[in-house]
């Protein structure tokens, strides 16, 4: 959700068929996530409130062979809110900005719907534990006999398994220092 870049970078790396298939399932996710609701269709404005999301539509494969453009005539693809409008190759510089997060701040009156996708994407957190160590080590730090751990000490021991030996946490007297404030 970067409008410096949006599809040119993939078009770059990967054939047009697959951007198109990564393009209409962006799409779907922002009309299944983001859906319309009736009082933005009579009223041209945003409500506060989400409109309740369609039952397994994405399961059911109706946005990927669908239109890409909205159902309703009374909205037009040259809408700002419209994901199918931002895709469009233009590209906008978000130097004059301070970045994207404060590009789609700053268009959360104009482009809600639009805009809240950005925020939701650009600001998940990440996370600092490396996945597949995480799921692979888990099951030897923890045995079928042990089930009082709680979560916060197992999240919190796999963190300090990841993050030791690197330069967060180089030594061991680090972590016994660690340990030791907390207790």
């Amino acid at each position: 959700m970067c409008p410096n870049v949006k599809l040119s970078w993939l078009y770059q790396h990967y054939s047009g068929e697959s951007v198109e298939a990564i393009r209409k399932m962006v799409i779907a996710r922002f009309q299944i996530s983001y859906p319309l609701s009736s009082k933005t269709l009579a009223s041209g404005s945003q409500s506060p409130e989400p409109a309740p999301k369609p039952q397994n539509p994405w399961i059911q494969g109706r946005f990927l062979t669908q239109n890409s453009g909205p159902s309703d005539p009374s909205v037009t693809s040259a809408s700002l809110n419209s994901i199918e409008t931002y895709l469009a190759p233009n590209v906008e510089s978000v130097a004059g900005y301070g970045g994207p997060v404060q590009y789609w701040s700053g268009k959360l009156d104009r482009s809600p719907r639009l805009a809240r996708m950005a925020l939701d994407y650009l600001t998940a957190p990440a996370t600092s534990v490396d996945a597949e160590r995480a799921f692979s080590a888990g099951r030897l730090t923890i045995n079928h006999l042990q089930h009082n751990m709680s979560s916060e000490t197992f999240g919190a021991k796999m963190a300090v398994g990841s993050w030791y030996g690197t330069p967060l946490l180089p030594d061991l007297s680090d972590v016994a220092a660690i340990v030791r404030e907390n207790m």
